[in-house]
């Protein structure tokens, strides 16, 4: 779990609810992942990806990533995190040196997730949702969604969109590009 007013990462029992571990990291956590071993957060205002151990709740590494990273998923041997300011996914590849791939998605990207063999950013500031394909790198399509998309999954072969501004959650399938 991430607590962005004090920069860690908690661990917490399921069955309790309570807090048995905490690792810092850098500033403004909001989102997290597990990937290869290790735990992932999205330091949004810190501009930067932390990589935690969860054996010692230590920071391992940080990874720089661009203006204001949120949205975060793995999909096969890299990490993809989204910059809202920059305007970018970029493809980080955890341990190696080389810096991170961008790829330009539209005005004020907020979340991202996988499914289909494709990445789906919520894009805030177009009122759209783009479909990357991660073998190539590119954007595939700018798919109308709603007001303000914000939070996405798939499951079922349906891509979900929560919308902040219209207060909808909208499916949108992904064959047609169509909600």
């Amino acid at each position: 779990m991430a607590d962005a007013q004090r920069n860690r990462v908690l661990r917490v029992a399921p069955q309790s609810g309570r807090v048995t571990g905490q690792a810092r990291v850098g500033r403004t956590p909001l989102r997290i992942v597990a990937f290869h071993g290790s735990i992932f957060s999205t330091d949004f205002r810190a501009g930067t990806v932390s990589q935690v151990s969860p054996s010692t709740l230590r920071r391992v590494a940080s990874i720089r990533v661009g203006p204001q990273p949120e949205g975060i998923v793995a999909l096969g041997p890299n990490l993809w995190v989204v910059s809202q300011q920059g305007g970018y996914l970029a493809r980080i590849a955890p341990g190696s040196s080389r810096p991170p791939t961008r790829i330009k998605v539209g005005s004020q990207p907020r979340q991202v997730t996988a499914g289909g063999g494709h990445l789906w950013v919520s894009v805030f500031g177009e009122d759209s949702v783009a479909e990357v394909d991660p073998r190539t790198q590119r954007v595939l399509a700018h798919i109308k969604a709603c007001g303000g998309p914000q939070g996405l999954a798939y499951a079922d072969g349906q891509l979900w969109v929560g919308c902040t501004n219209d207060g909808e959650f909208v499916d949108i399938d992904p064959q047609s590009r169509k909600s």
